[in-house]
């Protein structure tokens, strides 16, 4: 079903998938978290790839002789998050909100930038982390700030 088409595990099994396509002979991808490493790697062994905007120290730790991950494009996560709290503060904000999506470890490092950058400038900083279905409902696997979408989760805060 529709739910399924758009899982992690669908996406993690394409992935691998593409360690055996013939129709493809070079990948680009984020590691959107630890999950993605193994089909990640298993693509790398054959094929080469390029992790886009995610995973940058992952990235980096991947890449071996016996690979092909070539390169990461984007910046690390913690700049990330230190560039978007210095916009914020630079446009006039004194309360900055992080949105760190289903514990992605991506998410988490970008909102710890922002947190370095708001505590040296004196800004009210918060830290949510959002667990959300694939249709944007709640999800119960954990015990922290479950909000089915942004606006819940900013009436929440």
């Amino acid at each position: 079903g529709y739910a399924d088409a758009y899982s992690e595990a669908h996406e993690l099994q394409t992935i691998a998938n593409l360690a055996t396509d013939d129709s493809v002979d070079g990948v680009w991808c984020g590691l959107l978290n630890e999950n993605y490493f193994e089909p990640v790697q298993a693509v790398a062994a054959v094929k080469p790839v390029v992790n886009v905007n995610s995973g940058y120290y992952t990235s980096e730790t991947l890449k071996t002789s016996s690979n092909h991950m070539l390169h990461f494009v984007g910046q690390d996560e913690a700049s990330g998050g230190r560039e978007a709290a210095r916009a914020l503060i630079n446009a006039g904000a004194t309360r900055v909100l992080c949105l760190a999506w289903n514990d992605n470890s991506v998410s988490v490092e970008r909102c710890l930038g922002a947190e370095e950058v708001c505590s040296e400038f004196n800004v009210n900083y918060t830290y949510v982390e959002l667990w959300l279905d694939e249709f944007g409902g709640y999800d119960t696997r954990s015990d922290t700030v479950m909000a089915g979408s942004v606006v819940n989760a900013l009436e929440k805060y």
